[in-house]
C-alpha cells in the first residue's frame, strides 16, 4: 500500500520518539477526502542503506501480522520521496503515548517475566544452537539482516521447517564455519550440536586460523 497524501503537522526536529533505526512523528493522513491522525516512522537523515533495509523489514513484518485489536495497526508506506532517501512507514497513532513512559510515570514494575507468562515455546539448547548460528551468520555477514527481502508468510515458515530455505554462506566465513552453522540449522533438533561440542569446534578453528579470518 502506498500513501499518496501525507502532511506532517509536527516539526521533524521534535519527533514523538527516536529509536535505533529512525524517528517517529505525528502526521495527518488525507485519503478520499477524509483526514486522520497517524504516526509516521522514518529513517534518520544521514543513515546508510542498512537502515532503509531495516525499516523495509519492519514493514514486511507489520504487513504480515495484519490487523489485531491488541497490535498497533499498520496503515501503509509512503515511497514518493524514496529517490531522496526518504521512506515513511505509516502506523496507527496511539494517543496515550508509549507503555514504557506510562509505566515510568506510575513508577510501576512489571514482575511477571516468568517463562509461562512470556513464552509459549519449549526452550532448550537445541533451539538456542539455531539462534547462535544466526548470530554467527550476522557477525560474519557484517551485520546483514537474515532473510531480508523474504515475505514472512506460511510458505516462508514451511520452507524453514523443511530445510529447503537456509541462509547462504557469508563471504567472510570459511566453509568449515558455515558447515557448523548448517549443523545448527538441522531439521531434526537432535542433530544440532550442543554448546560444549561447538566450543571445541570453534576453539579448533581459532587455533587453525589464528593468523587469518575464519
Amino acid at each position: 500500500m502506498i500513501v499518496l497524501c501525507l502532511t506532517f503537522i509536527a516539526d521533524e526536529a521534535k519527533p514523538l520518539g527516536v529509536g535505533t533505526f529512525g524517528s517517529v512523528y505525528k502526521a495527518v493522513l488525507t485519503k478520499g477526502g477524509e483526514s486522520s491522525i497517524v504516526a509516521v516512522k522514518s529513517v534518520q537523515n544521514g543513515r546508510d542503506a542498512s537502515y532503509f533495509k531495516s525499516l523495509l523489514e519492519e514493514f514486511s513484518v507489520s504487513a504480515y501480522l495484519g490487523t489485531h485489536s491488541n497490535v498497533v495497526k499498520f496503515v501503509g508506506t509512503c515511497t514518493e520521496l524514496l529517490a531522496q532517501r526518504k521512506l515513511y512507514l505509516v502506523m496507527e497513532f496511539c494517543a496515550f503515548g508509549s507503555m514504557d513512559e506510562f509505566l515510568k510515570a506510575k513508577r510501576s514494575l512489571f514482575t511477571s517475566f516468568v517463562e509461562n507468562g512470556c513464552w509459549c515455546g519449549e526452550p532448550g539448547y537445541r533451539s538456542d544452537s539455531w539462534s547462535f548460528a544466526c548470530t554467527i551468520w550476522e557477525i560474519f555477514s557484517l551485520a546483514e539482516i537474515p532473510f531480508i527481502g523474504c515475505t514472512w508468510d506460511k510458505a516462508f515458515v514451511d520452507s524453514l521447517k523443511s530445510g529447503e530455505l537456509r541462509l547462504e554462506r557469508p563471504s567472510q566465513a570459511t566453509h568449515e564455519l558455515y558447515a557448523l552453522m548448517m549443523q545448527c540449522w538441522s531439521v531434526e533438533p537432535h542433530m544440532r550440536p550442543c554448546f560444549s561440542r561447538m566450543s571445541l569446534q570453534l576453539g579448533e578453528m581459532v587455533l587453525k586460523y589464528s593468523t587469518a579470518k575464519i
